[in-house]
């Protein structure tokens, strides 16, 4: 039966013959087994540190739910509302402006099958309608009021709406495991910052885009700093508080 004896600052641990064969050149024995760490010093003993893993300093020095750590997990929960206004703002910035009647005939008095169109109440009748008329045959009102309107994503080119929303999630992918990455090496908190600044600066310069494939672009980029915020708020909310809390929240 193994014999164990403890000190201060570690534990030795007398392994059984069976675990551990003799060196060549000297009487000190090394493990044989799985459980060998360290080398066997002082007639067949193992020196191990016994050490606290993070979940167990945090609740022993820490706590699991201080006031520290809840101001940590309100503040990274913060982060969540431009996240989300930033992976929602595609869908509020296409538009419908067919249907919703946001053109109108180019020769209102003379083109009557234009005026019919417009005229139809029905939202289907009508997108299939406008895609029947020729583009002089009708204007936007407001070009810049929505992204469908403002490069044309109508009829033959409406799929170019969705793809630079996929686009998006692209960046989303790239960017979760390039700043996962980032975290680990350099921290959580400046990765966090960051990948928020740069989801920020992409979006404003979205709305400079001078056309659509710039706008792919930097929908891309976007997505991958988004995707960053995105990681470091969930780690900076979650890691700093006890297991206990850490499921909960």
């Amino acid at each position: 039966m193994d014999n164990k004896r403890t000190t201060a600052n570690s534990v030795s641990i007398c392994l059984s013959v069976d675990a551990c064969d003799s060196t060549a050149g000297n009487g000190n024995k090394n493990c044989a087994g799985p459980e060998c760490v360290l080398p066997v010093i002082e007639g067949g003993c193992k020196e191990t540190q016994q050490g606290l893993s993070f979940d167990e300093a945090l609740t022993k020095y820490v706590g699991e739910m201080g006031k520290g750590q809840m101001a940590v997990y309100f503040s990274s929960c913060l982060l969540q509302i431009p996240m989300a206004v930033l992976i929602l703002l595609m869908v509020f910035n296409l538009g419908r402006p067919v249907t919703d009647k946001a053109w109108g005939c180019a020769n209102p008095d003379t083109d009557q099958t234009c005026m019919n169109v417009l005229a139809n109440p029905n939202t289907v009748e009508l997108q299939a309608g406008f895609c029947t008329l020729s583009p002089s045959q009708w204007y936007w009102i407001d070009p810049k009021q929505k992204l469908v309107s403002q490069f044309n994503l109508v009829c033959a080119d409406s799929w170019k709406s969705q793809v630079a929303n996929s686009f998006f999630f692209v960046g989303y992918l790239i960017g979760s495991g390039l700043f996962g990455n980032i975290a680990d090496a350099y921290g959580r908190k400046g990765m966090t910052f960051g990948a928020t600044l740069l989801g920020g600066v992409f979006t404003a310069a979205a709305l400079g885009a001078t056309n659509y494939w710039v706008l792919l672009t930097l929908r891309l980029l976007t997505g991958i700093g988004v995707a960053g915020q995105a990681l470091g708020s969930y780690l900076l909310a979650t890691e700093m508080l006890g297991p206990t809390w850490r499921g909960v929240a």
